[in-house]
Parts: structure tokens; C-alpha cells; sequence
């Protein structure tokens, strides 16, 4: 089973759908589905696209080219001022990162409170180091 064959029956199974409830939802058929899945088959990039859109993730956790399952711009809200977190139940985490700037979470996903102080800490190393403070 390929990468994507794998990640498109995990979404599918998540979600709880078979393969004849999701293809009309992705414009295919149950069979094309079932061939991706067992990777017999590639989708085309328009379907690939389609796959990424219909269970919100990116087209390159899709393809195995990223473990980030989710896309950047579910983890802001509208107005940009805010960040929603998949680790949201967890204040001090949402706090440290907006006292930061951090908008770019999509790299923050699955890191401690210790880590992600850490990585605050060595951001302003870097910058001090840059700017000669």
C-alpha cells in the first residue's frame, strides 16, 4: 500500500465512511477509490487536490512528503489574532505562543510547553546573534 493509499483510508476510516459513501464527494468512483487505496492506481493532481480539500489536510501529507496533517491556515482565525490550536485544552501553550508572535503553528504541533520555551529561547538567541545584542 502506497503513502497516499495508506493516509486516504486512514481519512476515510476517521471520518467513517466507506469507499461508496466518500467518492462522489471527491469526484470518483467507489472503484478508483478502492484502487488508490491499494495503490494500484495514482490519482491525478486535480484529484489529489480534491482529496486534500474534502478532509482538510495538505496535499503534502497526502503524498508522504509531510507528517503535518493539518493546513496552516486552520490553526489562525480569521482575523489573525488568535491561535487556534489542536492543543487548545492547554492555555499556557496558546499564551507562550501568542506572547511570541508564533502565527506559524503548523511546526509547533506536538511540542511541550518545555519545548516550545525552548524554541522561543533559541529564536531570540538568533535574533540577538543577527542584530549584534
Amino acid at each position: 500500500m502506497s503513502t497516499f493509499g495508506k493516509r486516504l483510508k486512514e481519512l476515510r476510516s476517521k471520518k467513517g465512511l466507506t469507499q461508496k459513501e466518500l467518492a462522489p464527494f471527491i469526484n470518483t468512483t467507489r472503484d478508483t477509490l478502492a484502487n488508490w487505496e491499494v495503490g494500484r492506481a495514482t490519482p491525478d493532481i486535480e484529484s489529489v487536490k480534491t482529496i486534500a480539500d474534502y478532509f482538510n489536510v495538505n496535499t503534502d501529507f497526502l503524498l508522504g512528503r509531510s507528517n503535518i496533517d493539518y493546513k496552516l491556515t486552520d490553526m489562525i482565525t480569521p482575523d489573525g489574532k488568535e491561535i487556534v490550536t489542536q492543543d487548545h485544552k492547554n492555555p499556557e501553550i496558546a499564551q507562550l505562543l501568542r506572547d511570541n508572535g508564533i502565527k506559524k503553528l503548523q511546526l509547533m504541533k506536538g511540542y511541550s510547553l518545555d519545548d516550545l520555551k525552548r524554541l522561543v529561547e533559541l529564536g531570540e538567541l538568533l535574533r540577538n546573534k543577527r542584530t549584534g545584542d
